[in-house]
């Protein structure tokens, strides 16, 4: 535990045995140790007054005792300790030493006006035990101011950096500030860039004339080429699909309103191609705007690739029957009467030409030889 200091202007306990002025004296009180506990009070005018004390743990339980202070044994010394740190701290002197000044004194002191009084008698202190007890004083003196200097710069050193935190919380806060007035007029730049583009779009949107075309009414008659407008009309409107029942049934008229209710009453929710299935079966073809499955779609690709090889083959087909036909053609031309009598003409012609001599031998002597073997 840290030593205490005090100044206090020492009294005589009467006015005949007052010697001298009342000087001013330091004390310094110790606490030493937790268990076997010492208290140990010096007080000095550094000149020829010192006195010194020193308390043991049973002394002081006995001083407890005679005062009549309760609680625990923390809680008297704490009382103590407050006690002589308060400014209700006197010096009496009292008695006339042979080696000048007083010969005994008491440290009186209390917590508060009112509570027990804390008396401690002191004895007077001579020669080299007074000047080691002054020397140690001093000592502890110094130390203690050093203690305090250290403390005092520690907490300068505290305040100097809460100083700077500070300024530097400041700088943060201006920052900040001027962070959030450049976001905020970079927000309001934008928003007015917003605006100039949503007008120029509107502007520019306005500047084109878009198409339109009115809303074709059904009442019951040509289905699919009313589907086929409100088809149309979709495109050009750029009607969603959620809504597009809602405009088709406030087209229906006449005859079909009765259809519609019961459409209605039957279904509760209707798609688009559900409603124009449901149309198209009641006053049109509805194989006309069924949606085709991946089987039928199959079917229809290999139809038509029989198509393209039946029609490959019928137009080679058609060729071999031309040229079959040609050569018949050529055959019964040949056979036909016409074709024979001009043979028989040319047949004529070629016997009433002139055979060369040296071949007429030839041909007589084929003849005879013919002959002779028909003998």
């Amino acid at each position: 535990m840290h030593p205490i200091f005090g100044r206090v202007v020492a009294e005589w306990s009467s006015p005949s045995q007052q010697i001298s002025s009342p000087a001013p004296f330091l004390y310094c009180v110790h606490l030493n140790g937790s268990d076997d506990l010492t208290l140990r009070v010096v007080a000095t005018d550094f000149q020829s007054n010192t006195f010194q004390v020193i308390r043991s743990r049973h002394q002081l339980e006995d001083l407890r005792d005679d005062i009549g202070i309760g609680g625990s044994w923390s809680e008297f010394i704490d009382y103590i300790t407050t006690s002589l740190k308060s400014g209700d701290v006197k010096l009496v002197l009292d008695g006339v030493s042979e080696l000048g000044g007083a010969s005994q004194a008491k440290l009186i002191c209390q917590k508060a006006k009112g509570m027990p009084r804390i008396l401690l008698a002191l004895c007077k202190l001579v020669n080299g035990a007074a000047s080691e007890e002054m020397a140690i004083l001093s000592l502890e003196l110094y130390n203690g101011f050093k203690d305090t200097e250290c403390s005092l710069a520690e907490v300068v050193n505290a305040e100097t950096r809460c100083h700077e935190f500070m300024e530097k919380g400041s700088k943060y806060h201006l920052q900040k500030a001027l962070a959030t007035e450049q976001m905020q007029k970079t927000t309001d730049r934008i928003k007015a860039l917003s605006s100039q583009i949503e007008d120029f779009m509107l502007e520019f949107r306005e500047s084109f004339v878009s198409p339109t075309m009115t809303f074709p009414k059904f009442d019951g008659s040509e289905a699919l080429a009313w589907l086929a407008r409100e088809n149309q009309y979709f495109l050009i409107n750029k009607t969603p699909l959620d809504t597009r029942v809602d405009v088709a049934i406030s087209a229906i008229s006449g005859p079909a309103i009765p259809w519609l209710q019961l459409l209605l009453m039957r279904c509760s929710s209707l798609s688009w191609d559900k409603f124009a299935q449901e149309l198209l079966r009641r006053f049109g073809d509805s194989e006309g705007w069924k949606p085709k499955s991946v089987a039928e779609k199959n079917a229809d690709l290999q139809k038509q690739l029989s198509m393209t090889f039946y029609s490959g083959k019928h137009k080679s087909q058609k060729i071999n029957d031309r040229k079959d036909q040609g050569s018949s053609s050529a055959i019964v031309s040949a056979e036909s009467p016409d074709k024979k009598t001009a043979s028989d003409t040319n047949a004529r012609k070629g016997t009433n030409r002139v055979v060369p001599a040296y071949r007429r031998s030839k041909v007589r002597g084929a003849i005879l030889n013919d002959t002779e073997d028909d003998a």
